[in-house]
């Protein structure tokens, strides 16, 4: 065929709607192997593998921080126990000074001078 031929069947086929593409061929475009649904199920499936995974991650964070806590209460109460401990041995120190100065004679009976050690 020559050129006018050649041009000549091209603007019949344009005339006749014939220029534009098929599905059969933007079907044929696609990669081999890929489906459009079998990727929506895939993504679908990364999604919710997605949401497993977080709330997994937020129940280790509470724990952790449920276990910090625990900690921290624990501190606190062994902090309340030592500070009462020595509240009460500087207590008993002072009552055992009261009644060495107090049942001794050689001492001051003075009950403002106590035996040395807290005065």
């Amino acid at each position: 065929m020559d050129r006018q031929l050649l041009v000549a069947a091209w603007a019949q086929t344009v005339a006749e709607g014939k220029d534009k593409p098929t599905e059969a061929t933007t079907e044929a475009k696609l990669p081999a192997g890929y489906d459009p649904e079998m990727e929506r199920e895939r993504l679908q499936w990364e999604k919710e593998k997605f949401a497993a995974e977080m709330q997994m991650r937020e129940r280790q964070f509470e724990e952790i921080m449920k276990r910090k806590e625990e900690k921290i209460a624990i501190d606190r109460a062994t902090l309340r126990m030592q500070e009462q401990r020595e509240a009460d041995e500087a207590e008993r120190m002072k009552k055992i000074c009261r009644r060495i100065t107090w049942n001794n004679p050689k001492t001051d009976q003075r009950p403002n001078r106590g035996c040395g050690i807290f005065s």
